[in-house]
This record gives C-alpha cells, structure tokens and sequence, in this order.
C-alpha cells in the first residue's frame, strides 16, 4: 500500500512509528528513519515485486554479479554499499518516499543460491503484492545496530510484527538447494522456525515454493527435526537469540490447524447453547435469548483460551508440533487461512454494528417490542457481510485462498447477488413460514451455504465443498420442520464442519466428531422440546405481539 493522498494511512504509520520509538528505550525493536526523521515500523520496510524484478536485473547486470553467491555474498556486494550510513535497509531506501505496507512475509536462508532466490520469488509474487526479505528489510549495519532492529524480545521483533499484521496475507516460504545437499534442509535454521511457527499461531497461509518442498528441502536428512535446529554458527554455542526462541517454542508450541478447529468448535458449542439456556432457565424473553448469546460467546472464547494457552502447552513437545506443521505446510494443509478462536471479534464487531442500525430501524418502525429481534437478524446479516468483504477469512469451510484483488472481488459480488436471491426465492417463491425477515435471512443463508459450496466445487476442494451441501440439507430440513432452533443448529454445524474438514484427523476421530455434532444438535431438540416457548421464534412474535403464536 502506497500512502500517496491516503492520510489516515499515513498518520497510523507515524504513530506506530513514535510508539516504537519509546518502546525502543525499554529493549523493544528499533524503527528505522525517513530522512525527515520520522520513525517506521517493520511493517512498513516493503518491496513491490516489480521493484523487485528492476533490481535483480540491475545487479545481474553489474560487473560484481556472480551466478554462484548466496545471499551473504549479495549483501555485501549490492546491499551495504547503497544503504550504509543510511540507518535502512534497502526496501525503505527505494521507498523513503512513500514507505510500502507489507502484505506478505518470505521466508528463506542466507546459503541460498541469489539467483534462484530471485527467480522463486518473482515466479510466486503477484503485482499487487509488498514482500518483507529481511536481508533487504533491515539495515545492514554492524551487528550493534542489527540487535537493536531486533530489540531484546522474541515475540516482538521484526518478523513478529510484519506476520502478525492485520495486512500480512500469506508466508511464502523458499526452500534452497544447498541445504538439502549438505543435509540440514531449511529448518535447520532456527529463525525459519521461528517465522513459521508465528505464521501458524497467526492462522495466515503458508505456502511452499512447489518444487522444493520435499523432505530433504524442508528438514533434511541430517537434521531430520527442528529440535536440532541452530541460530548462528552451529559450531559455536547457543547464543542469546537462540536461547529465547527456543524457550518460545517449548513453552508455547504453535497452534496446529487442528488445534484452531477445535477451538472454533469450542466456541461454536457455547454459543450455540447460550440463548437457550438462558431463555429457559433465567428469562424468558427475547432479551433473555440477546443475553445468552452474548454470555455464551464469552464463555467459549474464554473456554477456547484455556484449552491453547493453559492446557495444551503443557502436553504437547513444542517441537514435534513444529515438525508436524512443517510437513503439513509441505502437503498444503496450511495453504489457506484458518479461523481461530480470535477472529470470532471480527465477526462479532461486523454483526453488532448492522443489528445496532437494525435494532435502530425497527424501533423506528414497529416500535419498542420487536426492537431487540433485530440483534439476532443484524449479527446474521453482519457474518454475511463479512464473508463477503473477507472472502480468505472463511477458509476452514472452503479450503480457498484467493491471492487476486480482481478475484476476490469478483467472488465477493456472486456471494452477494447468492445471498439476495436466496433471501427473495425463501420469502416470495417458497413463502417459508416466519415473518419477512426471518423468511428472508433463512435465505440469505442458505444462498451463502451454496455459494461456499460453489466456490469450494470451482478451486476442485470436494470434501469442503460436501461438507457445505450437508449443511445447506440441514439448514433446509430445519426450515420444513420449524424447530425454531435454525441459528443454534447453524452454528454447531460450522463449528463442527471446521474440525471434520482437517486432513490430520484419522477415521476413528472423524466418527467422533459426527457423533459428537448429531448429540450436540439433539441436545438442542431435547431443550426445546421441553419449553418450545424460550426458541427465538416464538420469543420474537411474543416481544412484538404480546401473545404467543404460532410462527
């Protein structure tokens, strides 16, 4: 992203760059500078792929170019002579202008071929994509000034910031030849550890040069695992950044796909039985049923926390985890983005922003009474649109990463005019019972079932793509039966639809998870069927009626 007439783009890269400055003074990493002094961050210390191809063929054409040095010799050659003094790395050298935002990470070793290095990247690179290589992102000053880049805190170095960026899309990692033949295989270096483990706790996609993602490239045939891994000269003892990166990987070893899954089912679980529960037993009322759903989210999202942070740490060998995100990443089980536990606030702040208006209009309009039945209408129609902008954020149900802007906007206007059509065909062709609204967003959703269910079918993802037409069946057999339990059974089929999905789980653990979904589902039919008066249909034409009647 170029901040060209983009103020507020700019004003937020000054302020993280001031922050980064006082936080520089307590051991953090330190910003480089503009030449007007103005602090940038690591997020901002990117280069456009073109940029890219201009300057490898420049230094191919140098008298200094060689065909057979690796990165170090690189540096050295064309990097130092133009930024020393400087206090930059290249990328902000070429950019001191208009600093580039980065949206993607490359992650490589020094050993490498730079020529092959270029060719790979600029073969995986799209146009609109700003890549962080960090022997061009930091400045190449003496090791001083490289340790106070880094600053004195694993978690928030360089790497750490740029992966963890809301912009970061995608770890694009670059196997070498000459590891694999010396038999030590890219994970031999710990700092490529480091950059893939934060890549999988941040659910981004990370993806393998094809061509060199066998075993060898990846872990070698010596090194065999990232246990064995070093940072610096391996025949040198464990220096400072060694000792901390490994104690990050021991204490909390990454987030394994999986174990994302299942902290969405978590979550999913709890917010599926919230409103009940609490329509039930504690108020009956639609705004008991508003309360329950909130309090449920809260306690799954808490819930999910323990489980990553408190009790699995505690039995799991952080580096066999690694390996095991290695190897999948290799296959392509990491090839899109996963939804964590967290982005359940993304989802929560797009869906409480439209029921606020909704919420608002129908005050307006129908008055007090039917005000609150507007949450659960408004969340529906926010997680819509939220799909619809952040296509990628639904990967775990479509198995997708869409790299183009063109694209993604393309899909995002299918997915729209699928939810309208859906909504219309429920409401007018079908006449499905319920008020308007509720007719109209069951179709909106099951519109959205089919195009997910499309999307997935087009990028050739068939189990993603079976698993959306069981839950659009569902959603449907639902409707015709009018349990009135049509959000409840929709969330505890995303939840359990993303675990199912895996790769990694065995057919005994898939049997699990179906027979575990089915209970779940009927544990929600048992609670109803005993007071059919705490469902949100029911609530809802009491809120605005005042009387109880059949919806």
């Amino acid at each position: 992203r170029r901040f060209s007439g983009d103020c507020i783009g700019l004003s937020r890269m000054i302020k993280e760059g001031r922050q980064a400055e006082e936080e520089a003074t307590r051991g953090g990493p330190a910003p480089q500078r503009l030449d007007d002094g103005t602090p940038v961050t690591a997020r901002y210390w990117g280069i456009s792929r073109k940029q890219l191809s201009k300057l490898f063929k420049a230094c191919r054409n140098h008298p200094q170019w060689c065909d057979t040095d690796n990165a170090s010799d690189f540096t050295e050659k064309f990097v130092k002579p133009i930024t020393n003094g400087t206090g930059r790395g290249l990328s902000l050298n070429l950019n001191k202008e208009d600093p580039l935002e980065v949206n993607i990470m490359i992650s490589h070793a020094w050993s490498e071929n730079i020529q092959e290095f270029f060719l790979d990247a600029l073969s995986h690179l799209r146009r609109h994509e700003v890549a962080f290589i960090c022997f061009l992102a930091n400045y190449q000053g003496t090791p001083e000034e490289i340790d106070r880049q880094l600053g004195k805190s694993i978690n928030a170095s360089p790497f750490t910031q740029v992966i963890s960026s809301p912009r970061c899309e995608r770890l694009l990692v670059i196997p070498n030849e000459v590891l694999k033949e010396n038999g030590q295989g890219l994970y031999s270096r710990l700092w490529c550890d480091l950059e893939i483990k934060f890549a999988a706790d941040a659910g981004i996609p990370i993806q393998v040069v094809h061509h060199r993602s066998s075993e060898q490239h990846l872990l070698g045939e010596t090194t065999c695992s990232s246990r064995f891994a070093r940072c610096g000269n391996p025949a040198l003892p464990m220096n400072q950044d060694e000792t901390l990166i490994r104690h990050g990987i021991e204490t909390m070893p990454p987030e394994t796909a999986r174990s994302q899954s299942v902290s969405v089912c978590i979550v999913s679980v709890f917010t599926a039985y919230g409103p009940l529960l609490f329509s039930r037993y504690l108020l009956t009322s639609l705004a008991g049923w508003t309360l329950g759903l909130a309090a449920g989210l809260a306690v799954g999202l808490l819930a999910s926390l323990c489980v990553s942070k408190l009790i699995r740490p505690r039995h799991r060998d952080g580096y066999e985890v690694l390996d095991k995100v290695i190897r999948g990443a290799a296959s392509g089980n990491y090839s899109h983005r996963r939804t964590r536990a967290k982005d359940f606030f993304s989802f929560a702040r797009y869906g409480v922003s439209l029921a606020i208006v909704d919420v608002i209009v129908r005050c307006w309009s129908e008055g007090f009474g039917c005000a609150l039945t507007g949450i659960a209408e408004g969340m529906s129609s926010g997680i819509c649109l939220w799909v619809l902008l952040h296509i990628n954020e639904f990967g775990s149900w479509t198995g997708v990463f869409v790299i183009k802007p063109k694209a993604r906007i393309a899909i995002g206007i299918v997915f729209a005019l699928g939810l309208f059509a859906g909504g219309f065909i429920n409401w007018k062709i079908v006449r499905a019972r319920g008020t308007a609204s509720q007719a109209f967003g069951r179709g909106m959703t099951a519109g959205w079932m089919l195009c997910l269910c499309g999307l997935s079918a087009c990028y050739r993802m068939p189990w993603h793509a079976l698993n959306a037409a069981v839950t659009l069946g569902v959603v449907v057999i639902d409707q015709i039966l009018g349990t009135g339990l049509f959000h409840e059974v929709m969330l505890l089929l995303l939840g359990f639809g993303a675990m199912q999905l895996r790769p990694e789980w065995g057919l005994k653990n898939r049997v699990t998870i179906c027979f575990l979904n089915v209970a779940f589902i009927l544990g929600l039919f048992c609670l109803s069927k005993g007071d059919e008066d705490a469902t949100y249909p029911r609530l809802q034409a009491k809120a605005c009626t005042g009387e109880r009647e059949e919806v």
